[in-house]
């Protein structure tokens, strides 16, 4: 802090590459799937590696990145689930996009987000039907 109480933004270290938060070892991608998505966040973060665990937020990534990823997710010839933009904030690891993408129709692929926010809106129901 400058001696007025301020950040002295002179005195912070340079900002380096982030990569995996993943300190011990990383998690290679097991499937196509998960390398497919890895290497499209890989280019969308400009880092050398990432873990299939990692969250996408927490290695670097914000929205305007989350518009690279789902653009390429689209044009890629493997992906032919239509995805959302609020797909890639629901499932935000490679491990769970991953599992999201490669589902069939007919498989029910939820996450716990998805989950919490239903049973807040059944208990919001309910709560509106008392009064």
């Amino acid at each position: 802090l400058t001696p007025n109480g301020k950040l002295d933004r002179n005195a912070l270290p340079e900002p380096g590459q982030r990569g995996s938060q993943n300190n011990g070892e990383l998690a290679l991608p097991k499937d196509d799937w998960e390398a497919l998505v890895a290497n499209i966040w890989k280019q969308a973060l400009g880092v050398e590696q990432v873990g299939r665990k990692d969250n996408f937020f927490d290695i670097g990534g914000h929205s305007l990145l989350v518009i690279q990823v789902l653009k390429e997710l689209r044009e890629s010839d493997r992906v032919t689930k239509a995805i959302q933009m609020t797909d890639l904030f629901r499932f935000t690891t490679i491990e769970s996009i991953a599992k999201f993408v490669s589902a069939d129709a007919s498989e029910a692929v939820t996450s716990d987000v998805t989950t919490s926010r239903v049973a807040a809106r059944k208990a919001a129901k309910g709560r509106r039907r008392r009064r």
